[in-house]
């Protein structure tokens, strides 16, 4: 019988056969060095040994002679030895790889004494891991935590001023909740009206918002800072001709859709309405039928004259996005305000350089005094200066001009990113 393929051992420890699953082949050093290419295994090839009757389980080999006998690599665990001479068989090279060895430990061959058994890693956590766990809760905890117009004339620019200031934004403007880990900071994008709640009820820290949506939501949240876009006014209007003073609209209705900001104005002058609460286009109301005035948002007063209506009585308010902030004490809002002041700055300043006579650099500094003082350089000239001095940005062409005609020379303006005063 042909002899079957060598160097293949099975090893309890792995599991697997030592080659080619897991562990590495061996090498020629690990080959035996007897010639089994002549001998006669015909009466030792236990590989289709029948032990389907032979319980082999507590089978006592105690008697069995195999003094002589070279076994390092045959398993005969489920073999009945009993009457078998194997003294002067060498079975080194015997494969038994279809013996079953499940009971039977034949770690000991060579190529199993140098492959480790396999490790088995088990994820567990340590009371290090635990503590850097609620280390990150609580940082979670005691971020800042803005609430920002997710939508409206709003959202776009103070998305684009807290860009400006350093902080990350949404990219995907389904995103509710975007957290700024670097600068400790978490953001919540909410409806606009929305927010001044969510800030007077201390669940949030600060928010930005308009002035109008603030005092309309009657919330406990204060006015921090102004930021300066969003403006608008708000104003009475109805049929031409039929309104003159606030007193002609008592007991009318009036539609508007910010119903405590107008009723604590016009309790304000001692005057009672019907207040009709609408969300939007209140400029239909009047001629609907469904109020006899309205109380809404003005700009130019175009979308009123178009509807039929004229502007009257005082202005209700001049409104602007605001900063607002809750009870809740947190050091990160005096870095976001002096942020978006820096911001703010940069928006409305422009670096001015130009080179002037020194006997000229009294005359220029009065046109363009600075924020504190002009920073003055002297050059390789010694009649001439250096002079670098923020202005105005509405003023910029003004001094520029002013500059020149004093004699100023090399007059360069200069945006500001950002700054901080």
């Amino acid at each position: 019988m042909k002899p079957r393929k060598k160097f293949r051992s099975f090893c309890t420890t792995c599991r697997f056969s030592c080659w080619p699953r897991v562990c590495p082949r061996p090498t020629s050093t690990d080959i035996c060095d007897t010639d089994t290419s002549d001998t006669d295994t015909s009466d030792t090839d236990t590989s289709d040994t029948d032990t389907s009757d032979t319980d082999t389980s507590d089978t006592d080999t105690s008697d069995t002679d195999t003094s002589d006998t070279d076994t390092s690599d045959t398993d005969t665990s489920d073999t009945d030895t009993s009457d078998t001479d194997t003294s002067d068989t060498d079975t080194s090279d015997t494969d038994t790889s279809d013996t079953d060895t499940s009971d039977t430990d034949t770690c000991d061959t060579d190529t199993c004494d140098r492959i480790p058994p396999p490790t088995m890693t088990t994820s567990t956590t340590t009371p290090a891991a635990e503590g850097r766990g609620a280390e990150a809760r609580t940082e979670s905890t005691d971020m800042l935590r803005i609430a920002v117009p997710n939508k409206g004339s709003l959202s776009e620019t103070a998305a684009q001023m807290l860009l400006e200031a350093g902080y990350t934004g949404r990219r995907d403007p389904r995103d509710l909740v975007v957290a700024d880990p670097r600068n400790g900071v978490e953001f919540f994008y909410l409806r606009p009206r929305d927010i001044a709640t969510y800030v007077g009820s201390g669940a949030l820290d600060v928010g930005i918002t308009g002035r109008d949506l603030l005092l309309d939501s009657h919330s406990p949240a204060r006015e921090i800072a102004s930021l300066d876009f969003g403006d608008s006014t708000f104003r009475f209007a109805g049929p031409a001709g039929r309104f003159t003073t606030l007193s002609d609209m008592a007991g009318l209705r009036v539609a508007t859709s910010y119903p405590g900001l107008v009723e604590k104005f016009l309790a304000g002058h001692g005057v009672s309405v019907d207040l009709v609460t609408l969300d939007g286009a209140v400029e239909s109301a009047v001629q609907l039928g469904v109020a006899d005035a309205v109380a809404d948002v003005v700009s130019t007063g175009s979308t009123l004259r178009k509807a039929g209506l004229e502007i009257f009585g005082p202005v209700i308010l001049e409104s602007t996005a605001v900063l607002i902030s809750s009870e809740n004490e947190n050091p990160g809002v005096a870095t976001l305000l002096r942020r978006l002041q820096g911001v703010l700055v940069a928006r409305q300043y422009v670096l001015v350089d130009y080179d002037v006579p020194l006997d000229k650099l009294d005359a220029a500094c009065r046109l363009a005094s600075g924020i504190e003082s002009p920073t003055v350089s002297s050059l390789r000239d010694p009649d001439w200066v250096a002079v670098r001095v923020m202005i105005p940005r509405v003023d910029t062409n003004h001094v520029m001009d002013a500059l020149y005609e004093l004699g100023a020379r090399a007059i360069l303006v200069s945006t500001i990113h950002n700054a901080r005063l």
